[in-house]
């Protein structure tokens, strides 16, 4: 038996090599997980392109000018769609409230957002839609979709994002932090070429940012019970040394 298969609608997409690669100068490179998203700084004149990975991934843009406001000449795009899918990760995500205050923190309503939505089904394996950047703001992308049904091929997969600055500024002193993953109890900067040593409890969580990237981190780990216990003993050999 013989099966035609330009009579179904299966998804054609490139083999994927994983590992990583350098990217030449003043060039970021994002995935946008199916059905999630992401959000970055724009700066006018940086250059945005978007690879459909797999093909057939629908991408969501949504831009704010520095003021907040939803506005997508920021992109030189007009708006074609109401933005759903970014409303409804913003409004159901269980990190919702994290998304939420960072909005807030750049003055961002979202409820009034439209949004440019572009590739379709037809898209295939490797196409690229690119942008310029025309004014300073924010941009949020998304790669919407659903689960997967069984009897159908519907499934989403990862868009990629580069963007190439303009003005790239490697500043160190004026860098600023990603926003913290959980409310914080305690904030420690470690130097470079030194270490630091403080208290945990049971159950908090740690978070360890690489500000430059490519540096190693070295976590040690003590019980404060059986660390006491061994400074006592210590503390006892000494002074029956010293007696």
């Amino acid at each position: 038996m013989q099966i035609n298969f330009e009579d179904f609608n299966v998804r054609k997409s490139n083999s994927y090599v994983a590992g990583t690669y350098g990217l030449p100068k003043n060039v970021e490179r994002y995935i946008i997980q199916a059905q999630g998203l992401i959000g970055f700084d724009i700066f006018s004149g940086d250059e945005i392109s978007i690879k459909n990975i797999e093909g057939q991934q629908i991408c969501e843009i949504v831009s704010f000018n520095k003021e907040g406001i939803c506005n997508l000449s920021v992109l030189n795009k007009n708006s074609n769609s109401d933005a759903k899918f970014i409303k409804h990760v913003l409004t159901n995500s269980f990190d919702k409230k994290i998304l939420l205050r960072k909005l807030k923190n750049k003055n961002i309503n979202f409820n009034n957002a439209t949004s440019f939505n572009f590739f379709n089904k037809e898209t295939k394996a490797g196409d690229n839609f690119n942008f310029i950047v025309q004014e300073d703001g924010f941009v949020i992308l998304s790669a919407p979709g659903e689960e997967m049904e069984v009897d159908s091929q519907n499934v989403s997969s990862d868009l990629e994002v580069k963007v190439k600055r303009l003005n790239k500024i490697n500043k160190k002193l004026e860098d600023f932090l990603p926003d913290p993953l959980a409310d914080t109890k305690n904030e420690f900067l470690i130097k470079d070429s030194t270490a630091l040593a403080y208290e945990v409890n049971k159950d908090d969580y740690i978070q360890i940012i690489d500000l430059y990237g490519r540096h190693v981190q070295i976590l040690w780990h003590l019980i404060v019970r059986l660390y006491k216990k061994a400074r006592s003993i210590q503390l006892t050999l000494l002074q029956q040394d010293l007696l």
